[in-house]
């Protein structure tokens, strides 16, 4: 997955268990949240939540969600960056695994210069 530095980016994901079962009760969590950084045990450098409308549950019992980049999130970075999900409901938390619109599994995001100036 990737996307260019300074624009604004929707990102359709698929989510599923540690089982590989898709995940069809995203509309019960109270929180879900995106965190993408420089390493696993980095601070994030963008951080999304449900609960801010920046990951969007459109259709919760598809698996699917929407993770809303905006372009100042991204405007100063290039590289390659860790991606993950936690969905979180009351008395559990589960850090899921990701597919993009192709059906690919990916832990990282790479963010690659914006070549117009």
């Amino acid at each position: 997955m990737w996307i260019k530095s300074g624009n604004d980016a929707n990102l359709p994901t698929l989510c599923k268990d540690k089982d590989n079962s898709i995940v069809t009760n995203l509309a019960s969590a109270n929180e879900i949240i995106c965190q993408i950084k420089t390493s696993k045990d980095a601070n994030p450098t963008i951080e999304k939540k449900m609960t801010d409308s920046e990951i969007l549950v459109d259709d919760p019992s598809t698996g699917y969600l929407k993770i809303i980049i905006d372009a100042s999130d991204t405007v100063d970075l290039n590289g390659i960056f860790q991606i993950a999900v936690e969905i979180q409901w009351t008395g559990n938390k589960q850090e899921i695994n990701l597919e993009d619109e192709n059906g690919e599994k990916f832990e990282t995001i790479q963010i690659t210069e914006h070549t117009i100036k």
